[in-house]
């Protein structure tokens, strides 16, 4: 053996080349923790869901692009599942844009894991006013309107809260624009979950027809830990049991449609913070 890799070096540098190569190629694709190995999410998403998250880098948007936000203008207490006036001034701003995006900024949150913006229309007619069926987990946000085409995001209107009424936190089945992005309302963030113990996960948004995986993603890498559920129907909740393997630290959850295009708008729902298991 050793007379042959002196007469034929270039077989063994070829042989450490191609195994480089397959590692680069492979590793994101599967991965073992504590001896469980699974297939990166990704693999088996209709929606392209990548196989770790990099929390997107938003600049702050100019003034021209900006629309003042008249309700909420502050100090609401909107109750989930209420319905409620969504109301910006269409002139207020330098450009006159035919759509606009409204979206969320939740309050309070480690904006180095979690996306700052949550969007609950990619575009809808710059009237003025947009119905919404308040869909957000309970906690403090800020609303923002700018012009489809805007460079950035930052907020026009003042911190209002959400709170849970007699409507229970589950998804709200609804044509409304604004309330068609998923968004994950449980685990909300702060959460301690036990091993062995058994949870709902719960989410909201979608149409009827999306069939939904759910995913858990560990907060000291961001790289996603394993499926949860695949091609689940579109209820809004799926009780799961904390595996007893999974090593002690901070997750979240994320869902997604996995019949969808990978364009799709909203076909990505996010908590808002991390939750703990012991």
């Amino acid at each position: 053996m050793k007379n042959f890799i002196k007469e034929k070096p270039e077989v063994l540098l070829w042989t450490v080349l191609l195994f480089v190569i397959c590692a680069v190629i492979f590793y994101p694709y599967v991965f073992s923790e504590n001896g469980q190995t699974s297939n990166v999410f990704a693999t088996s998403r209709g929606s392209g869901k990548p196989s770790s998250y990099t929390t997107p880098v938003y600049p702050t948007p100019t003034p021209y692009d900006m629309y003042q936000v008249i309700s909420p203008s502050g100090g609401e207490q909107l109750t989930f599942g209420s319905l409620f006036p969504v109301k910006w001034d269409p002139t207020s701003t330098y450009t006159s844009a035919t759509d606009v995006i409204v979206y969320i900024i939740p309050q309070n949150i480690d904006i180095s894991v979690f996306a700052p913006v949550r969007f609950l229309t990619k575009s809808t007619p710059n009237d003025g006013s947009e119905d919404w069926m308040v869909n957000l987990p309970p906690g403090n946000y800020l609303m923002g309107v700018v012009s489809a085409n805007a460079g950035g995001f930052s907020s026009s209107g003042g911190q209002f809260s959400v709170v849970v009424g007699d409507t229970p936190l589950g998804r709200i089945n609804t044509t409304l624009p604004l309330n068609q992005s998923l968004s994950v309302l449980q685990p909300k963030g702060g959460e301690i979950w036990a091993k062995r113990s058994t949870h709902n996960i719960v989410w909201t948004g979608g149409k009827d027809d999306w069939l939904i995986d759910i995913y858990l993603m560990s907060k000291n890498d961001g790289r996603v830990h394993s499926a949860i559920f695949k091609k689940t129907s579109n209820d809004g909740i799926e009780a799961w049991t904390v595996p007893q393997y999974l090593s002690p630290g901070s997750y979240w959850i994320g869902v997604g449609c996995a019949n969808c295009a990978p364009d799709t708008f909203g076909s990505e729902g996010y908590p808002i913070g991390t939750f703990d298991i012991k």
